[in-house]
């Protein structure tokens, strides 16, 4: 089903991504941004870059949604787990979920430490994906399924795809703020 409204509501919620993270990152020090609340866990830079990798992995279906060349895998067509799937990781990936998790090794970021000129390579990366979430607005968010650019049994239908990547961006923003808080 076509979905204009919730296209909207996604694009409002980004842009709210992007005025968090424009006032949260204003004036940090490279040492603020790297530093680490504790050990093991991840500075607000290591969560920025964290974003910008896992948005980019899924550039290329956007791309190919947003031209409408893009061809459904076959097992993307036929898997009766892509509704089970989406609604599994807008659950988990919830901006209110605070619960750590288990990073998967493709999307893990770099040992530190980053400039925080990173900061402007996450906002333009965030309005990249916004862009590709714009050119959805017409697009059929529930018969197109897209399959993890990190786990290929794992499909989900696009509609799911948008609505838990726009969580994440928010939860991420969110770990980083108490990154920033710990002194």
């Amino acid at each position: 089903m076509k979905d204009p409204v919730l296209v909207d509501a996604l694009i409002v919620k980004g842009k709210a991504a992007e005025a968090k993270a424009r006032k949260l990152f204003e004036g940090i020090t490279a040492e603020q941004f790297n530093r680490q609340p504790a050990p093991g866990s991840w500075s607000a830079a290591k969560c920025l870059e964290h974003l910008v990798i896992s948005d980019s992995l899924y550039f290329k279906q956007l791309d190919e949604v947003s031209l409408a060349i893009y061809r459904m895998s076959r097992w993307a067509r036929i898997s009766p787990f892509s509704r089970i799937f989406g609604r599994t990781l807008i659950r988990s990936l919830r901006e209110s979920n605070a619960k750590p998790m288990k990073t998967h090794w493709k999307l893990v970021p770099t040992p530190p430490p980053l400039d925080v000129g990173f900061v402007e390579i996450y906002l333009k990366n965030l309005n990249r994906f916004l862009a590709y979430i714009a050119a959805c607005k017409y697009a059929d968010l529930d018969e197109i399924i897209l399959t993890s650019p990190v786990a290929g049994f794992v499909t989900y239908s696009l509609r799911d795809c948008l609505s838990f990547l726009v969580e994440h961006e928010h939860r991420h923003l969110n770990q980083a703020a108490r990154a920033l808080s710990h002194h």
